[in-house]
């Protein structure tokens, strides 16, 4: 490379020999991943052969390709051979050699050497940016923008793995992305006539395959990929609304939103701003929203999309200003969007795109066309941000939640030091509410703002970090001494880390961050609820104390990410079904258990033997059958109150029979033979030939105890039944949470991609890029989490 380079960079070598350096320079780093070497010297030479694409001498389309191809190798070369950069100038324009310039390119769109075909394409956006007649020019060339569009469809025709593992098909495909997003910028008309549904399906198979493959490997090549057909989108929805909605139509939707989760760059380029830019031109500007689909962006998306904003401002950046500016102002529709972007400081810089003098040095025809555009977009975006919220919902109102959440949390810290426990756990479990209710307000409002913030937190620490600590101490840990007072200090200072680093660094809604301050006050409150409901005392209570407190101090300190599922939740569905099971143990509670799971049986096996063809609602059905049974097994008609024999045998079973389960199925998993045998579901296929899950055994064992419960009347097979109960409600709780996201997860669009936990293309736990897979870290931990809050119940029963 450095033998190359050194050969193109000499303007004594002769024009074809430099030619053959930089094509087969860019042949190393681009199609073999080598490192481009004197960054600074190879755009220099760049700079010179580029500065004449447009003169009446222009250099041969070969070389122009091959400087363009050896762009795409790294982002250092491609930033510092970039023609936006405030250094570069074009040489004095002639039509006829823009034409010139354009014909070679077209023609070498076909050449069979990928490399140099990723040139051309990625040459003829040069030719066009920040260019009118050069965009236009461009796309009045019979062919050129079907050679574009060709190029991204023959991507989706060959296997998507080869799309993820060829570097040269790759840098088509950013190369064609590119280009074609830059001439849709000045010349919308021409684009979208040449976008038909096809080419449409062909870019949202692309973003799927290239968003996959950046959650698992940020090579920068795939996030520029990512990067450029994410900027194409944005630029193809801002054509027409024609266009807009066919790629609505085609669910560029759902990979977008698995854009917004990539944290990988190129350079200065972010595939996050991009894709939140891209939400804003297709859907804050009269897109329909498809009704499973969240588009609303969060703080951080917004922080970024403000960078690439000032990026923009500075003209040192190929970023172009005006098409940043103008898809802010369609995000502002949204007033949850619009509060955001107010949080995250838009607003200035708009105010500074609108007061700047411009100057873009460009050397075309109408060198005041971008400057103009920018400061007219950006007056345009900062009336929208600056609008006031159309929301009936009082912009005062969250300040009130707040303040009742602080007057709780106070409180809670009186009545915690004067040993009045009951109302202190009162206090804590009422301020979560308020907290809870006040970010539901915000929401509505959308008035987020810092003082609100910096208000909240004030709020939370007190209520879920003085008062639990208060809490614990003066019921737990007052006779601990020095390790008492070791712990409590240590959950307060973890507290107000949480707090800090809550006001500084923007939460997203997607993912949380540790364990939230809310629920670590509620993990106080129930382990002291279990010590006064126990009469727990001396070294027992101690250990409780110290143990809740140093677990609910390292979690809310750690910065562990963990996805949040709340917000991929079709939450009416959802509420409708626990209204269903609410209502069916309501019924059980006055009838006996026994006729009422055996009408669900019946209702339930009409409702799949008649509506087979509908899996959602068939999901639905079977979800509240068994989650109808499973509150039934611990109701105590089933299992009586007063038995503490069967009560502990019940809690015995269900600690030995999760991690066994658990343990055997990951082994089965890993194809060990002998823990295949050790699992029931194996041998229920083997008998029936059908593919039973853990979740619909369990059921199917909770029904049998359930219906053969009354039959039995000696003392072993009293026990026999609450053994099955608990075997039946361990299976139903071991896959209860991968169940309920795969139910009523809003996304349910398959995504060509491996899942990130099984590694299987077609995970059968995946409805989508966000569902949970069962053998995924946070199913195992739902999962005990359930077993627990189980064992706990039961066990204030004996």
């Amino acid at each position: 490379v450095s033998s190359l380079a050194a050969q193109f960079v000499d303007p004594n070598q002769p024009l074809d020999r430099r030619t053959r350096a930089v094509m087969d320079m860019a042949d190393l780093c681009v199609g073999g991943g080598a490192r481009t070497v004197d960054v600074d010297a190879l755009a220099a030479a760049i700079h010179k052969i580029i500065a004449t694409a447009k003169s009446s001498e222009p250099p041969p389309a070969e070389l122009l390709a091959a400087c363009y191809a050896l762009r795409l190798a790294d982002s250092d070369i491609f930033f510092a051979a970039s023609c936006g950069r405030k250094t570069f100038n074009w040489k004095p324009v002639d039509l006829q050699g823009i034409d010139t310039t354009i014909a070679g390119l077209a023609d070498l769109m076909s050449s069979n050497k990928e490399i140099l075909r990723a040139g051309a394409l990625h040459a003829v956006g040069g030719m066009g940016w920040r260019d009118v007649e050069g965009c236009r020019r461009a796309c009045r060339h019979r062919g050129l923008l079907e050679g574009l569009a060709h190029a991204l469809r023959n991507a989706v025709l060959e296997d998507g793995e080869l799309l993820v593992r060829s570097r040269s098909l790759r840098a088509c495909v950013t190369a064609a992305a590119c280009s074609l997003g830059v001439l849709a910028m000045l010349e919308p008309g021409a684009v979208a006539s040449v976008l038909n549904s096809g080419i449409a399906q062909s870019i949202v198979l692309i973003l799927q395959t290239i968003v996959a493959a950046v959650q698992q490997d940020d090579d920068p090549s795939v996030v520029h990929c990512l990067y450029q057909v994410a900027f194409l989108v944005q630029s193809l929805g801002g054509t027409s609304p024609v266009v807009r909605d066919r790629l609505i139509h085609s669910g560029v939707a759902y990979p977008l939103i698995a854009t917004l989760d990539c944290k990988a760059k190129f350079g200065s380029f972010e595939p996050t701003a991009r894709a939140t830019l891209a939400i804003g031109v297709l859907f804050g500007a009269g897109g329909k929203v498809p009704s499973a689909v969240d588009v609303h962006i969060d703080i951080e998306h917004a922080q970024k999309v403000c960078e690439a904003l000032a990026n923009s401002l500075s003209d040192d950046v190929p970023i172009t200003s005006w098409m940043v500016a103008r898809d802010i102002g369609k995000l502002a529709s949204d007033e949850y969007n619009r509060a955001n972007l107010q949080a995250a400081g838009a607003a200035p810089l708009l105010g500074k795109g609108v007061t700047s003098s411009g100057g873009d040095k460009l050397e075309c025809f109408d060198g005041n066309l971008q400057a103009l555009l920018k400061e007219r977009w950006c007056a345009r975006a900062l009336v929208s941000l600056c609008l006031d919220d159309a929301s009936n919902v009082p912009v005062w109102l969250p300040h009130t939640s707040t303040v009742c959440a602080l007057l709780c949390g106070m409180y809670a810290v009186l009545a915690a030091s004067t040993s009045q426990t009951h109302a202190a756990m009162l206090c804590i479990m009422l301020a979560v509410v308020f907290d809870v209710l006040d970010g539901k307000l915000v929401q509505m409002v959308g008035a987020r703002s810092q003082f609100g913030g910096q208000y909240s937190a004030l709020s939370d620490i007190f209520a879920f970090g003085i008062a639990p600590a208060i809490l614990i101490y003066n019921s737990l840990l007052a006779s601990a001494g020095v390790l008492g007072l070791f712990a409590v200090f240590c959950y307060i200072i973890a507290a107000g880390i949480r707090h800090a680093r809550q006001v500084t660094t923007p939460e997203s809604s997607r993912f949380v961050r540790g364990l939230p301050s809310n629920l670590a006050a509620l993990l106080i409150v129930a382990v002291v609820a279990t010590s006064v409901r126990s009469a727990w005392a001396g070294l027992l209570a101690e250990t409780a104390g110290v143990a809740a407190s140093l677990f609910c101090a390292l979690g809310m300190s750690s910065d562990v990410r963990q996805r949040n599922y709340l917000p991929d939740f079709n939450l009416q569905e959802a509420g409708r079904a626990l209204a269903l099971v609410l209502a069916g143990t309501l019924v059980s509670s006055v009838l006996p258990p026994q006729p009422v799971m055996f009408v669900t049986a019946i209702v339930w096996a009409a409702i799949v033997s008649k509506l087979k063809e509908n899996k959602e609602l068939v999901a639905t059905a079977t979800l509240i059958a068994v989650g109808l049974a499973a509150l039934l097994a611990l109701s105590d008609k089933v299992l009586p109150r007063g038995d503490g024999t069967s009560q502990r045998l019940f809690i015995g079973v269900m600690a030995v029979w999760f991690p066994f389960t658990r343990a055997a199925t990951f082994a089965s998993f890993l194809k060990v033979k002998k823990a295949q045998k050790l699992l029931i579901t194996h041998w229920v296929r083997e008998v029936t030939g059908l593919d039973f899950h853990h979740f619909h055994l369990g059921a199917g064992i909770i029904l049998l105890a359930i219906l053969t419960g009354p039959c039995t009347t000696s003392r072993s097979s009293r026990y026999i039944i609450v053994v099955l109960l608990a075997v039946g409600l361990s299976y139903v709780l071991d896959q209860a949470v991968p169940v309920l996201v795969k139910t009523f997860g809003k996304e349910k669009a398959c995504v060509r991609r491996r899942c990130l936990a099984c590694d299987r293309m077609h995970c059968p736990w995946r409805w989508g890029s966000r569902g949970l897979c069962y053998f995924a870290r946070e199913a195992t931990i739902a999962a005990a989490a359930l077993h627990a809050a189980v064992l706990w119940y039961v066990s204030q029963r004996v």
